[in-house]
Parts: structure tokens; sequence; C-alpha cells
């Protein structure tokens, strides 16, 4: 393919906190491959990560989701770029609409859980409110406590004399 060679080296610019290098080699990506689904899609992340325009970023994003709408990574990008748009809301929407369309993805799953501050289900391919899931996940509450590890104030030990 044309572009994946500046599809992978903007990943790794972008990974590496490099993000004006990562949006010229992912903008050449595109360019070299306009019908690739991933390459608009992790421009569109690239837009709202280095430029800050939300819109622009949406956009293709979108454009991205009308190419591919079976790939679970495009709906993580358009949720990341709503995310860092301050839209918390729209981020949870294209993740649950990337869930049912990618058959349950697993990243998604998790991306929903980390954003709504509940963990995934001790068996993600049963539902969340399955008496199986339930019964784990609450003796997994018991075990690690609340997301975040926060279980409220400590209590004093008295020390004995």
């Amino acid at each position: 393919m044309a572009g994946e060679r500046e599809f992978a080296q903007g990943l790794e610019y972008f990974r590496d906190g490099y993000l004006g290098k990562a949006l010229e080699q992912m903008k050449a990506a595109a360019e070299a491959e306009p019908q690739n689904a991933l390459f608009l899609s992790y421009l569109g992340l690239l837009v709202a990560a280095a430029q800050k325009n939300f819109e622009k970023a949406e956009e293709l994003c979108l454009m991205a989701l009308k190419l591919d709408r079976g790939e679970a990574q495009c709906y993580l990008n358009l949720a990341e770029v709503h995310a860092r748009g301050k839209r918390p809301k729209e981020a949870m929407e294209a993740l649950r609409e990337g869930l049912q369309r990618t058959k349950r993805d697993a990243r998604i799953a998790d991306a929903i859980a980390r954003l709504s501050g509940r963990r995934t289900p001790v068996f993600p391919f049963l539902e969340r409110e399955h008496p199986v899931n339930a019964a784990l996940g609450r003796i997994r509450h018991k075990i690690l406590g609340p997301v975040g590890g926060k279980k409220g104030k400590a209590k004093a030990v008295k020390k004995k004399k």
C-alpha cells in the first residue's frame, strides 16, 4: 500500500508525542490512500490533538466511518476527538455505536468502562446484567474496591500501649 510507511511513521511520532511530525506523516498517508478509513481516522485524531480543530477532526473521523463502519479503531478515534473537545456525551455515543457495529470489540468495551467509570464485565461476551457477570462483578468490587481505587477515608488504627 502506498501510504503504509507514512502511516507507521505517523503512529510512532504520535506515540512519542511529536504531534506536528505525526500530523505531517498522517496527511501524507491519507493523501496517498484517500479511501483508507484508518488513515483518515488517525488524521482526524491528529488534527484534534495537534491543531485543536475539533470540527475538522470530527469531519475526518466521520468520513472514515462512512468508508468502514466495522473498523473499531475509527470509533475509538472519534470518541477520543470528542473527549479532547470536552464532549464526553458524544464520545460515549460514538463508543456505544461502535460496540454495536463491531460485534462488541473488547477495546471499545474497555474505553466505555474508562469513560463511564465502570469496569468491563468479568465475561465481556455476556451481557453486563447476566447473573454470572453480576455475581462475579460484586466479588471483584469487594476485592478491588471502586474504579480508581478510592474507597473513602481510611479508618485510623489505634495502637496498643
